[in-house]
């Protein structure tokens, strides 16, 4: 599947945060703007809003032109592609690999490598509906993502990769939907032991009164 074939004319790959230094703001909102080929298409209209609120000039997608989009009615066989193996290692490769979006020295690197390389691991490599993992494979790998909430697996302690509550705040309404990008057919069995960021995310289209990171992260879902 080539990701992103989709996204409307007016987004712009080569965009990037205008700030003469490394910082993390700048870091994580290059990330958010490079990897939107790999988000859901109902989530593209927010995270361009949030862009266009954090940098109007780097970002030009305007109240007008998100307006006037409509996101692709992907069938269940492609919104199954959305959570291939496949799409997490092409989004790792822009994260750590040649030109990569994450620093060296980030604080973040480790974090994000493993939580994403988790999910890259019990991700099946095939959109057959009989490739799709089984439900111990989903709770397991429930288990070790975790959930920043709860205070639990991957998400839930960022600390032990050096990265600090504030960072981690930062990241986490991307990471979530990321994790999670929003079906519109949704999900069909939640069970109670669901992380809190898959149950809202799997919610039919996207979200509309939900607050979640810092001031930085949240893009103030429309």
């Amino acid at each position: 599947m080539a990701y992103g074939d989709w996204l409307p004319q007016w987004y712009n790959p080569e965009a990037f945060y205008p700030s003469a230094t490394w910082s993390p703001q700048a870091e994580y909102i290059d990330t958010v703007s490079k990897l939107m080929p790999y988000m859901s298409p109902l989530d593209v209209k927010p995270w361009a809003t949030y862009l266009y609120t954090q940098a109007p000039e780097a970002f030009p997608y305007t109240p007008e032109q998100l307006g006037s989009w409509r996101p692709p009615a992907f069938t269940p066989a492609q919104e199954r592609e959305q959570q291939l193996n496949t799409r997490f290692s092409q989004a790792r490769q822009q994260l750590f690999g040649d030109n990569a979006l994450v620093d060296e020295a980030s604080p973040v690197r480790e974090w994000l490598n493993a939580v994403i390389g988790t999910a890259e691991q019990y991700a099946p490599s095939t959109a057959a509906p009989e490739a799709r993992p089984s439900r111990g494979q989903q709770q397991e790998l429930w288990r070790q993502i975790g959930d920043i909430e709860s205070q639990t697996g991957l998400l839930g302690k960022p600390q032990a990769y050096g990265v600090s509550t504030e960072t981690a705040a930062l990241w986490r309404p991307w990471l979530e939907q990321f994790l999670a990008p929003t079906q519109q057919t949704g999900m069909k069995y939640l069970p109670s032991t669901a992380p809190s960021w898959l149950q809202s995310a799997s919610l039919r289209g996207p979200k509309t009164s939900t607050q979640r990171g810092g001031v930085w992260g949240n893009p103030r879902w429309q």
